[in-house]
């Protein structure tokens, strides 16, 4: 593989893109949260001082909660927009996939063809002659993955809040303090919903670039030999996905299987110019290492990636970097390489 500059703009692009995406995606149903919790909160609010101020004997109880018919409105009226929002969130991400199937095939062509003799670049499958069932496949995979689990959110997190507002009941409060921690605690678990939704729609959509960009390595597969994990050597970087930069796959195998929310990427690796049949020497790769980029930190830097007794213990050669990130297996989903947790 010749790892060109070339190669290093076009991977510092999907990182953009994906970047761009993601965030944008997560401003967009935050400020939908945020406006549906200044509809509805207000609501929550009243009924819930509306039960302080009947409350016998100036104690709140169970039973209040549980019968209030204003109240139960109110939950009702909070289940109706959880369900709106969740609904929208993952109806915005599926409008999307389109685009994101696309720029993945597309982008991984041109990286592909960065790696070769400019005599070879003619030989990488266009993306435009990918068949258009697969990529349905794909789209349909990934719409079918985040409604199915998506959808029983909005029931989960109406049923915590429920709870929350009876737990939020301790004898002897005063109501008024009783109230107000019922209620902030109901936002909590109101903002829970987005949390939890935007990391299935990021997850699912960041696969969905991942598994395009395996089907335009698979309509090249007589010009590579496998893919490389890579992740973006800037900033407060993933330990686990520092670990596993630059680790070399084989091409039939999905990934990178990174850990929910993880942008790293899948690029493909070409043979060898000569294995391709160019009596030409190819130059050095200029792929960046894991390992330069770690030493490069300066140690605030490096504790604020490893944690401080992580730090201590790859100071003293007891955590090394290939150790930073360990498999995961989970019932529902895929695999995951996740931090690791550092020795004692």
């Amino acid at each position: 593989m010749a790892w060109t500059n070339a190669t290093s703009s076009l991977a510092a692009q999907i990182e953009s893109y994906l970047a761009t995406i993601v965030d944008g995606h997560e401003r967009a149903a935050t400020a939908a949260w945020v406006r549906a919790w200044d509809t509805i909160g207000p609501d929550l609010e009243l009924a819930v001082n509306e039960l302080v101020l009947q409350a016998a004997d100036g104690r709140l109880r169970r039973a209040d909660v549980i019968r209030s018919a204003r109240l139960q409105a109110a939950l009702e009226q909070i289940h109706q927009t959880l369900d709106g929002l969740i609904d929208g969130t993952a109806s915005d991400i599926i409008d999307q996939l389109a685009d994101i199937v696309d720029h993945a095939g597309s982008l991984q062509e041109r990286i592909i063809a960065s790696q070769l003799p400019a005599a070879a670049r003619q030989e990488v499958a266009a993306w435009s002659r990918t068949d258009p069932r697969q990529l349905a496949a794909i789209v349909d995979r990934t719409a079918e993955q985040i409604t199915k689990l998506t959808y029983p959110l909005a029931d989960e997190a109406a049923a915590t809040m429920r709870r929350e507002l009876v737990r939020g009941i301790a004898v002897g409060d005063n109501p008024r303090a009783v109230a107000a921690r019922m209620v902030r605690n109901t936002e909590v678990t109101f903002n829970g919903g987005l949390h939890r939704a935007t990391v299935i729609a990021r997850t699912e959509m960041l696969d969905a670039h991942r598994r395009a960009a395996q089907l335009a390595d698979d309509a090249n597969a007589d010009l590579l030999t496998g893919w490389t994990w890579t992740c973006a050597l800037v900033g407060n970087v993933c330990r686990a996905c520092l670990s596993m930069h630059g680790r070399e796959f084989p091409l039939d195998q999905s990934g990178p299987e990174g850990h929910p929310s993880c942008r790293c990427a899948r690029v493909a690796k070409t043979k060898s110019w000569r294995d391709l049949g160019f009596d030409i020497d190819e130059p050095d790769s200029l792929m960046p290492s894991a390992v330069d980029y770690f030493d490069g930190l300066s140690k605030t830097e490096q504790v604020d990636v490893l944690g401080q007794r992580g730090w201590t213990a790859w100071n003293e050669g007891r955590y090394p970097m290939d150790q930073w990130a360990s498999k995961r297996t989970a019932d529902g989903w895929r695999d995951s390489w996740v931090p690791s947790p550092a020795p004692a």
